[in-house]
């Protein structure tokens, strides 16, 4: 994943499974943890509230945190001022996320936060409050303060060009330009007390009021920021500095629109559109009607009202239901807010869209090949063909990976040969089994279920390139799913220890360069990436379950390597189950992560589909009791995802109907059932189907695609209780059907879509300009807390957090295949 480089002023790093932006409020758990949907009372006219989760908000205005002690501040659901929060001169900059003994606290209208800097005894205290029309904000340095190792301190915010440029500010109301051009001085004003954001737009007239003269104004491009930069400097003596925040005039009310499945729908399952308005505003009116295009003319086939549905502090919903409309034709929905464009319903109306992600993003993310889309740009060389040497032992790699004792392999520095197959994932160049496997495995499934003989490009290992709309006589699935198998096989000893993963050397990580710059592929010149080789139990169970249906899909085009998979498998598992487990931090494996049995009947489960050996079913009984009770909430894995523990509720689907009558298949029954059971709490909501926590997350398109899949192989056991029409409402909303814009989550398809996509490859090939590769799924973000609802900000700045990622796509493949032949 992406690590921004370090500058003065930080940018958002990803956090742990991929989430841009944190909780604000430590005690409350990430994911699924705990019930989120707080109340949220109106403000009134004239006066800030604040939420139980500590968003502050009114009218046009929303102040939410980021970094679990920092603000971000929304304009209309839009990013105005941004990064906002405490820096210093601790290695060049000291994000929230980085101090230790961090406790946050939200209590009587104030956000209350204290942590200690790293490697100091010095401490932060900062308290938010609302205080009538304004954020009041106080922030303090206690303790033994090293004013030299400190250097500087200060409470910062970002305001982005596109913004900003051009306008006029005020500082202690002397007049001032943002300048366009990066100037010679990046000082722009210095030693004021009060600051005016934005003098001639008043709708950005943020007002900054301080007890202080430590006010500062900078042109962030001096530090590679795409914004000016305004400072609030700190006293490194231990006196508080307080200032005001605010907010300015109000633009109105957000338009109000209404959301529909652009792509379509099937003519079975439930069809909505949801009416989304302003929280201030009321409804234009609920009266709508669903129109059939006729030849010239059109017909109204059904006529309704508009339900409210949702009110929040952001947004008020309403919904449409129209099932009953299942005729094949174009339609288009007629409301108070005008005739919304024409879309089909029909059984096909996803057909083929899985080639997107098969013919371009799945090539164009391989690693250690060359391959080119066609306009020279959207390409890449041969990459990472040095891979790679052994990691020095107790290390940490900013990107997650951790070497603890590297016991394994031929020693530190040492070489490991590592240079055929895998995927980038997106953002970076980095391979780690966790993320490789679950595409493998995903891509197997898919083959397993629809076996698509799509055969449109090659691969051909001896030159290390794709060939692009030159079919070679194999399935493109098939040799993906290889591609994949051939990069695990090099992960793992001849005794069945499975490594952990590939990264470049800390002091390169995340340069932009092209992949095949970052090294120089040449072995032993030391610059090679380092293979990380500490033994993760749930990465051994990773790689046999993944090897193991790669082998099946695989034996299709190359026995000899598809018998390779098996044995490999085979070995990984052997491994796992005579030494001792061994469950710690490393990248895709996160603190807090329940679910051991679950991995290991996963693993044991695909095994036993390779190859029907009773010492898997015998692992699997192990845990019958665990089975009567499965564990459907969070930390649990609760849905497929590619991180920490697999869900093993789709494993055991798929087993299920390959045992004998007897208390292992009455266990793994239950399972499913509570499964089912849990699932279908997450499509009966409304009028989304997924919670607040989830709508809020980075990647929240990854996840709803991932109940779709978990939907397919449970609707095979309980197809009753758990119909796959049921999960169409996911499907739906990522084409459309959801809140604050109308895009397509995914890229090529010809429908309304984002304009940036963020790719390491694109970003060096085309900077921040608008570019894509088709097939590709946008994660669906947002960089502050989960209290409020913001999908995608396809904006210059933003970008990179839309970095579509390896496994999302994976799952989007084998997704779109079974909607193909839903009904069918």
């Amino acid at each position: 994943m992406l690590q921004p480089g370090v500058s003065r002023r930080a940018f958002l790093e990803r956090l742990g499974i991929g989430c841009a932006g944190a909780l604000l409020m430590k005690a409350v758990p990430s994911r699924a943890g705990a019930n989120l949907a707080v109340s949220r009372p109106r403000a009134p006219s004239g006066g800030l509230q604040i939420t139980e989760d500590g968003v502050i908000y009114g009218g046009a205005f929303i102040a939410t945190s980021i970094d679990d002690g920092g603000l971000w501040i929304l304009r209309n659901l839009a990013s105005a001022l941004e990064h906002g929060g405490f820096y210093c001169g601790l290695d060049g900059w000291m994000p929230y996320r980085d101090f230790d003994e961090q406790s946050v606290a939200i209590e009587d209208g104030s956000i209350n936060f204290r942590a200690r800097l790293p490697g100091t005894e010095t401490w932060l205290n900062q308290q938010v409050r609302v205080e009538g029309d304004s954020v009041a904000v106080v922030v303090r340095l206690e303790g033994k303060i090293d004013a030299k190792h400190i250097g500087w301190a200060s409470f910062a915010l970002s305001l982005p060009l596109e913004l900003f440029a051009g306008h006029r500010y005020e500082c202690d109301n002397r007049p001032g330009q943002y300048p366009r051009k990066r100037p010679t001085n990046n000082v722009l004003a210095d030693d004021f007390s009060k600051f005016l954001a934005c003098a001639d737009d008043l709708t950005y007239g943020y007002l900054f009021e301080s007890d202080s003269s430590s006010m500062s104004l900078y042109d962030g491009r001096e530090w590679g920021d795409n914004s000016y930069q305004f400072d609030i400097g700190v006293p490194l003596d231990g006196s508080p500095v307080s200032f005001r925040l605010t907010p300015p005039e109000d633009p109105g009310p957000i338009p109000p629109a209404v959301r529909f499945s652009r792509v379509g729908y099937v003519p079975a399952g439930r069809k909505i559109a949801v009416l989304e308005i302003d929280w201030r505003d009321s409804w234009p009116g609920l009266d709508v009607a669903v129109e059939r295009k006729d030849g010239t003319s059109t017909t109204t086939v059904v006529t309704g009202r508009f339900k409210p549905a949702l009110e929040e502090y952001w947004r008020q919903f309403a919904v449409f239901d129209f099932s009953s409309v299942a005729e094949p034709g174009m339609y288009r929905i007629v409301s108070a807010v005008g005739k919304a464009p024409w879309f089909r319903i029909d059984d096909d109306i996803f057909r083929g869209l899985w080639r997107l992600t098969l013919d371009s993003f799945l090539p164009f993310e391989m690693c250690h090949i060359s391959v080119d889309l066609g306009d020279g740009k959207r390409a890449h060389r041969a990459c990472h063909l040095d891979d790679g040497i052994q990691a020095q032992p107790h290390s940490v790699h900013p990107d997650g990976f951790i070497s603890y004792e590297s016991d394994a392999g031929p020693g530190p520095g040492k070489a490991i040969p590592a240079d055929t197959g895998g995927w980038h994932d997106a953002g970076d160049y980095d391979l780690n089994v966790s993320a490789q496997a679950f595409v493998t495995h995903t891509l197997a499934l898919a083959w397993d279920e629809f076996a698509p003989a799509r055969d449109v490009s090659s691969i051909d290992l001896t030159t290390r390139s794709v060939a692009i709309g030159e079919p070679n006589g194999r399935p493109d699935l098939v040799e993906q799913i290889e591609w994949g198998a051939r990069w695990l096989l090099s992960m793992q000893q001849s005794d069945g220890r499975v490594y952990v993963g590939v990264v470049e050397q800390a002091d390169v990580y995340g340069r932009d360069e092209l992949p095949e710059k970052i090294t120089d592929n040449v072995v032993g010149t030391g610059d090679e990436r380092e293979v990380y080789v500490d033994l993760h139990s749930d990465v051994q169970l990773k790689f046999a379950a993944a090897m193991s249906a790669a082998s099946r899909a695989v034996s299709v085009v190359d026995p000899v390597l598809g018998s390779r998979c098996l044995s490999a498998a085979k070995k990984a598992w052997d491994y796992f189950a005579s030494h001792t487990e061994v469950y710690r931090d490393t990248v895709y494996f996160y603190p807090g992560a329940k679910g051991r049995e679950q991995m290991i009947m996963a693993a044991a489960a695909e095994l036993y589909l390779s190859e029907p050996d009773d010492r898997y079913l015998s692992a699997i009984s192990r845990f019958k009791k665990y089975l009567l009770h499965l564990p459907t909430q969070w930390p649990w894995p609760t849905a497929t995802a590619p991180y920490s523990f697999w869900y093993a509720a789709p494993f055991l689907a798929r087993l299920h109907g390959k045992l004998s009558p007897g208390d292992l298949k009455d266990a793994v029954h239950a399972a499913l059932s509570r499964a089912v059971d849990s699932l279908r709490s997450r499509f009966a909501l409304r009028p989304f189907p997924v919670r607040p926590w989830e709508i809020g997350d980075w990647g929240n398109n990854g996840e709803l695609l991932g109940y779709v899949f978990d939907a397919y192989w449970l609707s095979k056991v309980f197809p009753a209780r758990m119909p796959f029409a049921d999960a169409l409402g996911c499907a739906y909303w990522l084409f459309g059907l959801h809140p604050v814009n109308d895009f397509t989550f995914v890229f090529g398809t010809g429908l309304p879509e984002p304009t940036y996509m963020y790719s390491g490859v694109l970003h060096v090939r085309f900077g921040g300009k608008p570019a894509s590769v088709p097939g590709a799924v946008v994660p669906g973000i947002s960089s502050y807390s989960r209290g409020y609802l913001l999908d995608y900000r396809d904006r210059p700045q933003e970008y990179r957090n839309g970095e579509a990622c390896i496994y999302d796509a994976a799952v989007f493949l084998f997704v779109m295949l079974a909607l193909e032949s839903f009904g069918r």
